[in-house]
C-alpha cells in the first residue's frame, strides 16, 4: 500500500465486497446467490491470496503507526474467512502476527473477531481440532 490512507479506503471497499457477496445474514434471491457464487469462485481463482499477502503488509506496516488501520484489516480477515481457503489465515506468517497482536489491548477485540471466524468457519470438526491444536 503506499499510504495508510489508500490501504484504509481498500479495506472498506474489501468490507463492502464481502457484505455485497458473502454476508449469510442477508437474505437473496437465487439469482443473487449464482451470481455471488460466481464472484467469490473468480475472486479464490484470481486475487484471494494476493489479499492474504496485502493483508499481512498492512499488519507488519501499520502495526505501530495506524492501529485503526490493523484493526480493520483485521475485521476484514475476520469476514473474508469464512469463505477463502483456511489455509490462507492459518499460517505461520499470519497466525504468527494474531498472536503477537492479541497481548495489546488495541488489537485484542479484533484479534478475537479473527480468531471466532477462524472457528466458525465451515470445516469438518478433527480438521477444527487439529488446527486449534496446531498453534499450542
Amino acid at each position: 500500500c503506499q499510504n495508510q490512507q489508500n490501504c484504509d479506503l481498500f479495506l472498506r471497499i474489501l468490507l463492502q465486497i464481502n457484505g455485497d457477496v458473502a454476508d449469510r445474514e442477508i437474505p437473496r434471491s437465487a439469482k443473487e446467490m449464482e451470481r455471488n457464487t460466481i464472484i467469490k469462485d473468480l475472486m479464490r481463482e484470481t486475487c484471494v491470496q494476493e489479499l492474504a499477502d496485502f493483508w499481512l503488509n498492512v499488519i507488519n506496516t501499520y502495526r505501530e503507526s495506524s492501529p485503526t488501520t490493523v484493526c480493520l484489516c483485521l475485521e476484514v480477515i475476520g469476514a473474508y474467512v469464512a469463505w477463502i481457503d483456511i489455509n490462507l489465515i492459518t499460517n505461520d506468517s499470519i497466525m504468527t502476527n494474531l498472536f503477537n497482536l492479541f497481548p495489546i489491548d488495541t488489537f485484542r477485540c479484533s484479534v478475537t473477531d479473527c480468531f471466532n471466524g477462524i472457528l466458525h468457519k465451515g470445516m469438518d470438526s478433527l480438521a477444527k481440532t487439529q488446527l486449534i491444536e496446531q498453534f499450542m
